[in-house]
C-alpha cells in the first residue's frame, strides 16, 4: 500500500563484485514494474556499505534522505555521541550527497529511490 515499495538484496560474499547484484536487481525491478506498474521503489543502505551505494547509483537510484532503522530517540542520540570518531572522509562525502551534516548521518541508513518511468 506504500507509494514507494521497499526492495532489498543480499548476496553471499563469494558472489559479490561479479555483476550479479546489478543483473539481478535490474531484472527484478524491470519485471515488477512491468507486472504491477508500480513506478517507485526505495532501498535502504547502510552508511558504510559503499558497494551497495554504488549499485544503487549504477541502476539510476537517487538519494532520498536518511531514515532510522534500529535506533531511535535517546538510543540514537547516545549512539551519535559515542561514535563521532567514525566520521571519516568517505562518510563526509556520503553526507554531502544526501545533503545532511556528517553528525546527523550517524546511526541512520541511507534511502535511495528508483523511478522506473525511464526504464
Amino acid at each position: 500500500r506504500e507509494k514507494d515499495w521497499e526492495i532489498s538484496i543480499e548476496l553471499k560474499p563469494r558472489w559479490c563484485n561479479q555483476g550479479y547484484g546489478t543483473e539481478a536487481l535490474s531484472l527484478f525491478l524491470k519485471n515488477v514494474y512491468r507486472i504491477t506498474e508500480n513506478r517507485f521503489f526505495r532501498a535502504r543502505v547502510d552508511i558504510d556499505n559503499y558497494a551497495s551505494q554504488a549499485l544503487m547509483e549504477k541502476l539510476g537510484a537517487y538519494p532520498n534522505g536518511i531514515s532510522e532503522f534500529l535506533l531511535s530517540g535517546e538510543n540514537l542520540e547516545k549512539f551519535k555521541r559515542e561514535n563521532m570518531y567514525m566520521i571519516d572522509e568517505n562518510m563526509k562525502k556520503v553526507a554531502e550527497k544526501f545533503c545532511v551534516d556528517p553528525e546527523e548521518i550517524l546511526g541512520h541508513v541511507l534511502e535511495y529511490r528508483f523511478d522506473m518511468s525511464g526504464w
